[in-house]
């Protein structure tokens, strides 16, 4: 026979040693699969739900915690092995170490720099021989920062003024090289 054991979270709730949640009504709760693949339970009290995850419930009922350590691992890797013995106490660098030598993550890539025609090719014309210019009340910017900051406005509102009929000096100038 399964121990049982009373969750501290809700007044009623019960969780056995198999991850099996009942209510204070006796009533199994129903589990589901979050998206990432973890099976969770909602508990409710008070007219508002709130959903746990199994194996955050099973570790703190079930497996002391003398370090206080926050995050629980799964040992073999497997989100849905929710068994005591797979269950561990874990710090976020440990879990995350056991995630590498699992191979159940993969290392950060390093971005590679991009040759300009690759741009120009990934992003159109604009990285390919194409300047703008910006004009406002008679001036001329590199930028549309430098324009906005000029007459105390943001980029935004600067693009706006440009493209609105009501401002007819600003504008953006679009000036392409031959090829």
């Amino acid at each position: 026979m399964s121990k049982l054991r009373v969750l501290d979270l809700f007044a009623g709730y019960t969780i056995r040693e198999d991850g099996v949640v009942t209510s204070r009504f006796g009533r199994v709760v129903k589990a589901q699969v979050s998206k990432n693949g973890y099976i969770r339970v909602e508990l409710w009290e008070n007219g508002k739900g709130r959903k746990y995850l199994v194996h955050r419930l099973l570790a703190g009922a079930f497996i002391p915690n003398p370090e206080g350590k926050p995050q629980v691992n799964h040992i073999d890797g497997d989100k849905a092995n929710n068994a005591l013995e797979n269950l561990e106490w874990a710090t976020q660098s440990e879990n995350q170490k056991h995630a590498y030598r699992a191979g159940l993550q993969r290392g950060y890539k390093k971005p590679t720099k991009l040759s300009p025609s690759h741009k120009a090719a990934l992003c159109g014309s604009r990285w390919s021989g194409e300047r703008r210019i910006y004009h406002a009340e008679g001036l001329q910017f590199n930028s549309p920062k430098e324009a906005a900051s000029r007459f105390g406005l943001n980029r935004q509102s600067f693009y706006n003024r440009a493209n609105s009929e009501r401002f007819p000096s600003w504008k953006i100038e679009v000036q392409r090289e031959e090829k």
